[in-house]
Formats: C-alpha cells, structure tokens, sequence
C-alpha cells in the first residue's frame, strides 16, 4: 500500500480525510491559526454539524488527529 496521508497507510481513507477537508472543515475553521482554535470553536463546529451526526463525528476525528500530529 501507498502511504498517501500522515493519519492513515490506506489510499481509500486518506482520499476521504482530504475530501472533508476539503469540503467540510476547512472552510469552517480554516481561516483560524493552529494556535488561535479554541476547544469553543471545536465545540461550535460539532453542533453545528447535528443534524448529520455521522460527518461531524467523523469530522471531529480528523480535527483530533490534526491536533494530535500538530503536538509532536
């Protein structure tokens, strides 16, 4: 397998972690500094996203992930 992303060793799963970049998180919290988001704008970010529990859940997993990577 190609090593395409940081998060994952799977083609399939990095092609959607940047497709919800792309599509979904970055245009919410994109314009913010790593250093600027806050747990509030995360927060915020969830429930905005309740009425498709799913994607904000998911979403909420790669912004973790990015945090996660951005602490090393």
């Amino acid at each position: 397998m190609k090593n395409t992303s940081l998060f994952t060793s799977k083609e399939s799963t990095a092609k959607e972690y940047r497709r919800n970049l792309k599509l979904f998180i970055l245009p919410a919290i994109g314009h913010l500094r790593i250093i600027d988001v806050s747990r509030a704008d995360i927060a915020k970010y969830h429930h905005d996203w309740r009425h498709r529990p799913y994607q904000a859940n998911r979403n909420i997993e790669i912004i973790s992930k990015m945090f996660n990577l951005a602490e090393l």
